[in-house]
Formats: structure tokens, C-alpha cells, sequence
């Protein structure tokens, strides 16, 4: 992100929270995060200029500010390896970016460019949730997200009430699911509470319900063809 609204996901959880940044944090940036009342412990960043690093020092004198440089992935192969009894579960990272080029318009009116940008920045917020995972996101910013649940339903019901009232207030928030709808359910709960995009890879058996429900309600329907599953 180039700006930072520092908008409303999740306030309850902000207290004493952790900001990841993919810029530089300049003055501007630093400055936006310091002028609020939360308190942040820690800010991990590519780097800090001179002036951001005095201001975010200044506001909180025990804040920990990490510069960590490029982590991108792209042109890299990576590994997740995780310990299981008697070996190693080894898979690639999940380096895919969403590209708006490759989705399917589904069901729904198109999706105007900022539906679309808003639709980028909630993919990937899912791809790095633990599954089952649904983000919720509105004028570039994050929402609310629920993650780690065993069923969508419940996901969608955490993403819905950690959003609150900046769900009810946003134009055209959108919705992304990092796996497929099983039912038309979820997908229900997230149109009821305002969502006028989702973006979803695809691919259920009752992929029908959920066109269906979306074409009848006006709601924009994404479909990328790529699932993500973080566990």
C-alpha cells in the first residue's frame, strides 16, 4: 500500500497489534499511524526513512520497528516444511498473485475498478489466512476477516462481525474465499450483510446455488479458477 487510512479491521484486536507494511513507511505513512489513539508494538516494513523511524520512536518509546528488506517470493522457489510423526510434510509456498485478467465474471454486473482493486487486496488477505478463511474489504482497506474455522459458514459470520459497522458503512464491500463455497450458504450470510462482490476460486458441485443466488440478488460474482487453502 502507498497510503495509509489506517481504516477499522478489527479495533477490538488492534490494541498492542502488530502492522505489516509492504512500502517504505515515510513521514506520511508513520505520521497517519501515529496521530491515532492505538497502541502498536510492532511495525515490520521493507525499511524506514529517517523522518518515519523518529516519528513512530517518538509516539511509542518501546515500539520495535523491523526493516526486513524484499521478501517477495517471485522467481524463487520456496518450501513449507512441516514436522509430522516419522518425517517432514514438505509443499511449495503459495506464491500466486491474484491477476483480475485471469478471473471469470460468473454471475452479477462487472465489477467496477476499485470492486476490482478491493477484490485483490481481500484475495490476498485470504491466501494468507489459515483456512477456512473469508476476508472482507472495502476502499483498499481490510475489513474484518474470519479465519481458521471448519466450516465457510462460520468464517463468513467471524469476517461479517469483526467488519461491524464499517461493513454497514462501506459503498460496495467485497468478499474473498480462499477455497470454493460448498453451498450457497455462506455466500447468503455475506450478501445479507452488505457484500456486493465475491471472489472465490470455483469448482464445487453446487457451484449452480451460488451463481443462482448472486444473478438474483445483483451481486458481482468472481471466479478464479485457483484455490489457496493455507493449513
Amino acid at each position: 500500500v502507498q497510503t495509509c487510512a489506517l481504516p477499522i479491521c478489527d479495533s477490538m484486536a488492534a490494541f498492542g497489534g502488530i502492522v505489516a507494511i509492504n512500502s517504505v513507511v515515510d513521514q506520511g505513512i508513520a505520521g497517519a499511524m501515529a496521530s491515532g489513539d492505538k497502541f502498536f508494538e510492532v511495525i515490520v516494513a521493507p525499511d524506514f526513512t529517517e523522518d518515519g523511524f523518529k516519528i513512530l520512536s517518538e509516539r511509542w518509546s518501546n515500539i520495535r520497528l523491523l526493516a526486513v528488506g524484499n521478501t517477495s517470493y517471485h522467481g524463487r522457489r520456496q518450501l513449507n516444511c512441516r514436522s509430522i510423526p516419522g518425517g517432514l510434510l514438505v509443499q511449495e509456498h503459495d506464491t500466486k498473485t491474484p491477476r483480475a485478467e485471469n478471473w471469470r465474471l460468473a454471475a452479477g454486473p462487472e465489477p467496477s475498478d476499485e470492486m476490482v482493486t478491493d477484490a485483490q487486496v481481500a484475495l490476498i488477505v485470504a491466501k494468507h489466512l489459515k483456512s477456512n478463511a473469508i476476508a472482507i474489504a472495502a476502499d483498499g482497506a481490510l475489513l474484518g476477516a474470519g479465519p481458521g474455522q471448519v466450516d465457510r459458514v462460520s468464517a463468513c459470520q467471524i469476517a461479517i462481525s469483526k467488519a461491524g459497522e464499517s461493513l454497514r458503512n462501506a459503498k460496495a464491500p467485497v468478499a474473498a474465499s480462499d477455497a470454493f463455497f460448498p453451498f450457497a450458504d455462506g455466500p447468503k450470510q455475506l450478501i445479507d450483510a452488505g457484500v456486493k462482490c465475491i471472489i472465490e476460486p470455483g469448482g464445487s458441485r453446487r457451484d449452480d446455488e451460488t451463481i443462482a443466488l448472486c444473478d438474483q440478488a445483483g451481486i458481482s460474482l468472481l471466479m478464479t479458477g485457483v484455490r489457496h487453502f493455507r493449513h
